[in-house]
């Protein structure tokens, strides 16, 4: 990566980006980004409530949202030379994958065929306990989404220390 991002970590960020940050925080790090969209929502209309900045050249989106005073709340990697786990995660095996998870005792995730005539192959793990979403094509990784831990109890995002 340009930057010193590569590290995906579950419920904390990519590197030295944090969740919680405010856009001018993410600013000083990352700079301007290449392009500024509204995320789209479940019908696929322009949420003018969630961000995305997208900086092309490291391969990454980070979605700040107006309920949390427009802090980070989401980080997708596409990276190659992203890691997750200690592992050069773009490309990996999905079996690879679920072999690591399972390493770390991480049982509890969900996987779903999100193919459709346009992508062919797609399919999406969620595991919501460690705030991470993978999409793999043809088994292996093309993408990680993570999230900040949430809060059930008061129904809120936890930023990281």
């Amino acid at each position: 990566m340009i930057r010193n991002i590569r590290e995906i970590e579950p419920g904390v960020g990519v590197g030295g980006i944090k969740f919680g940050m405010t856009k001018d925080e993410v600013k000083v790090v990352l700079g301007r980004p290449d392009e500024i969209d509204h995320m789209p929502d479940e019908d696929g209309n322009p949420n003018e409530q969630l961000d995305a900045w997208y900086y092309d050249e490291d391969e990454i989106s980070l979605a700040f949202d107006e309920l949390y005073e427009w802090r980070l709340v989401s980080v997708s990697v596409s990276h190659p030379d992203a890691v997750l786990y200690g592992m050069d995660i773009m490309g990996a095996e999905k079996t690879t994958v679920l072999d690591a998870l399972s390493q770390r005792n991480i049982t509890e995730y969900l996987i779903e065929d999100e193919e459709d005539e346009e992508m062919p192959g797609i399919e999406r793990l969620e595991c919501d306990s460690e705030g991470l979403l993978m999409w793999f094509e043809n088994d292996k990784v093309i993408e990680v989404q993570i999230f900040p831990e949430y809060d059930e109890v008061n129904n809120t995002l936890v930023w990281p220390e």
